[in-house]
């Protein structure tokens, strides 16, 4: 259910509201290709510079959002991978810092002119594209604070709400422009946390900041190594490199919020997108 909902049914003594995390993140996706990476227009993505992202991923207010928007019900988790797959390691959050959010683009070269950045003549604009009533209500309302976060700092965005087949499209065959990103979920059938990790290592719909030759390297080293010990040291260093690469700006991992009968007992949420009701009980 959503979760403005459990705070009123959690008042109710004949309901019971339990909750758990999902394999569900979401996030800020930014067009940080090159130019012979994508339908161009002959201009690299202008989300390239690891700087620039971080400026962004700075201006962020994560608590507000689960507080406001999500009652609580929701993770701050700066990690790609999410908490309940094997390899899983937890990363330094990124503050909620918008002066330390235009430094950022200070050092990338953007130059505050009162009206925004800009970089060699180009302005610092998002055109954000998002999937409306896809995702849900509260993903909505949260692309929707994220847009007004960004434009705290000077980001001029440009919200563009689209039917989710469009932006399936948009994103399958290149065509997001060089200033565009977008938000979306990214969710899994896997277990470990290499099905996260992959996201940037081939040219899908969701990879639009591929691995630097490097971090591909540690990448490639982890799926590598027989050791179990060994390997989940790699994992854990490998998501500390992406975090402060920051191909994408996290903005939340969803946590799935369920109301039942107090009668009912042995119900439990499980990590994945369905239930599970063996072992679950009515009391008379």
């Amino acid at each position: 259910m959503p979760p403005v909902d459990a705070a009123v049914l959690a008042r109710e003594p004949n309901l019971k509201i339990v909750s758990g995390p999902q394999k569900l993140n979401c996030r800020l996706y930014l067009n940080g290709r090159l130019k012979n990476q994508f339908d161009s227009g002959g201009k690299d993505g202008l989300y390239g510079d690891t700087r620039t992202r971080l400026a962004l991923a700075h201006a962020v207010n994560r608590e507000a959002i689960i507080k406001k928007i999500f009652q609580g019900y929701a993770l701050a988790n700066t990690s790609p991978v999410s908490t309940v797959s094997y390899g899983y390691a937890a990363q330094e959050p990124y503050a909620y810092d918008p002066k330390h959010a235009r430094t950022l683009l200070t050092e990338a070269g953007w130059k505050d002119t009162g009206r925004g950045w800009e970089r060699n003549g180009e302005p610092l604009v998002l055109n954000l594209h998002y999937a409306a009533k896809h995702y849900g209500q509260a993903f909505d309302e949260t692309t929707a604070a994220l847009a007004e976060m960004l434009k705290d700092i000077g980001v001029q965005v440009t919200l563009k709400a689209m039917d989710f087949g469009t932006v399936l499209q948009m994103t399958q065959k290149g065509t997001l422009p060089y200033n565009g990103g977008f938000t979306a979920c990214r969710t899994s059938n896997n277990l470990d946390a290499d099905d996260f990790l992959r996201d940037w290592t081939a040219f899908t719909l969701i990879n639009w900041t591929p691995y630097s030759p490097e971090l591909m390297a540690t990448y490639t080293s982890q799926r590598r190594e027989l050791d179990p010990a060994k390997r989940l040291r790699l994992l854990a260093d490998l998501q500390r490199q992406v975090r402060d690469w920051a191909p994408v700006v996290p903005l939340y991992q969803e946590v799935k919020v369920y109301a039942h009968s107090a009668r009912v007992t042995g119900f439990t949420p499980l990590t994945e997108l369905h239930m599970d009701f063996r072992g679950v009980a009515v009391r008379k």
